[in-house]
């Protein structure tokens, strides 16, 4: 059996690939092998994924936009990873503790500057009584925490990846009215991965809920002793710096600010080190600063019972728009979350970009046999601030279009290595309409302009 890692970046990398495996071989190890490489595997038996396992390896030095092979070896014989009594994990980067006594909260050292986040990754848990559109707490509003909660803590590790399970039942108001929430107590199932990997500078997150309560707003927490100006969050084709202090007369306001927008991640920086967290399909945040606390918040869900509502407390006028019931909008199903928590040095978000982007572009695997030696890679760039937005054939010709942007604000000359020889390359407009010529062969140079959107057509070069 062999397995294919696409690294769908622009730039080459090292980081955690995950494949899903059939249960048969759940109780047996798994290597994954390429050329001097080898990388033993570390199960994830769950029942969320029915008849398979969840396996994840360490993949070594993937091309970017590119392919690496691996041939899967099964040893019967070998002694598994098992969980065990522990609740604490390291790598090279990250030591983290999870305190068993106040629902698994993270202890995380960032070994390279001795700095200690502590508290990290508490659920916190509201009444909800707005509508789709705004956010509204009930008059009496119960708050509920997993850190008042006991956490069963276990760990499993290889030589490569190590894991710690956190499972707690968070019992919660089984519904809230404009009043106050219920005194009637639903147990809601709740169950996190949290995962370190060699050579990876980051803190991965799963965490899986059976969401059963109704009108509530759950978020998850992150405390830092610190006092900053901003904060900055990723955007499309650029970052949004946002002050904290904002003279703004929200009074005047028909809808009061309740949280504010990110796309794939934030970073919480000063000038000694500072806090990046990534997310996937986790779009609101909102930050707390009173005096040196601080306190972001990611929104997990917001499980609520109507499209508009007339009477908000967020919300000066009536409906926002028809008062229809939306049942399916109480959430009550399981649910998936994935995020990932980045503790970095100086520099701010500029230096450390990038490990968001690996945490939101995770190596896709395939199962399969191809040959490689012909083709290992598209496009490759090493130019710090360069991001890959997109790779696709044209819509008018048989060349691809590779579309770029400087996340940074500095202009740019960027190198990029093509994996095959081009005949021609243009930029291109968004329409990829030619611009103007810039060169041909393996090695294409450019100018980028500071959060400038790039678009190439490549042509390959035809071999008669």
């Amino acid at each position: 059996m062999r397995v294919i890692v696409f690294n769908p970046s622009i730039w080459r990398r090292t980081d955690i690939a995950w494949i899903y495996v059939s249960r048969d071989v759940a109780g047996k190890s798994i290597f994954f092998k390429s050329d001097k490489d080898l990388s033993s595997g570390l199960v994830i038996d769950d029942d969320v994924w029915g008849d398979h396992v969840l396996v994840g390896f360490l993949a070594r030095d993937v091309p970017g936009t590119g392919l690496k092979e691996y041939e899967v070896i099964i040893d019967d014989e070998q002694e598994i990873s098992r969980w065990e009594d522990s609740n604490i994990i390291e790598n090279e980067f990250f030591s983290v503790e999870a305190n068993p006594e106040k629902g698994g909260a993270l202890k995380i050292l960032d070994k390279s500057r001795n700095r200690v986040f502590d508290l990290m990754n508490v659920l916190v848990d509201e009444g909800d009584v707005g509508d789709e559109y705004n956010y509204s707490p009930p008059e009496i509003n119960d708050v509920f925490e997993s850190s008042e909660i006991k956490a069963e803590v276990k760990r499993k590790s290889n030589d490569f990846i190590s894991l710690l399970r956190i499972k707690f039942m968070l019992p919660l108001p089984s519904y809230s009215t404009t009043a106050q929430r219920s005194s009637n107590r639903i147990n809601i199932p709740v169950k996190s991965y949290i995962i370190l990997c060699k050579h990876v500078p980051r803190i991965d997150v799963k965490l899986f809920l059976e969401n059963l309560a109704k009108d509530h707003r759950l978020r998850v927490r992150f405390p830092l002793d610190k006092k900053v100006d901003k904060i900055s969050a990723g955007s499309n084709f650029h970052v949004v710096e946002r002050p904290l202090a904002r003279q703004w007369r929200i009074e005047e306001w028909v809808e009061q600010p309740v949280g504010d927008i990110m796309s794939g991640w934030l970073d919480i920086s000063d000038n000694h080190d500072g806090l990046m967290i990534a997310t996937r399909g986790i779009h609101e945040y909102h930050v707390e600063q009173k005096e040196n606390l601080l306190n972001l918040h990611l929104t997990l869900l917001r499980a609520v019972g109507r499209l508009s509502r007339k009477n908000v407390k967020t919300r000066k006028k009536g409906h926002a728009g028809p008062p229809l019931k939306t049942p399916g909008a109480q959430c009550i199903r399981s649910m998936v979350f994935e995020y990932s928590i980045i503790p970095h040095g100086d520099g701010g978000w500029r230096k450390y970009y990038r490990n968001s982007i690996s945490f939101l572009e995770p190596l896709l695997t395939y199962w399969g046999n191809i040959k490689l030696k012909n083709w290992m890679n598209l496009a490759e760039s090493d130019s710090d601030g360069l991001v890959l937005s997109a790779v696709k054939k044209a819509e008018n010709e048989d060349g691809i279009i590779v579309r770029l942007y400087n996340i940074l604000d500095r202009e740019l000359n960027a190198k990029i290595n093509l994996g095959f020889e081009a005949g021609e390359v243009y930029v291109t407009n968004l329409l990829e309409e030619k611009i103007s010529y810039i060169g041909e062969g393996r090695l294409i140079r450019l100018s980028v302009k500071p959060h400038k959107i790039v678009t190439l057509l490549v042509n390959p070069r035809r071999v008669e």
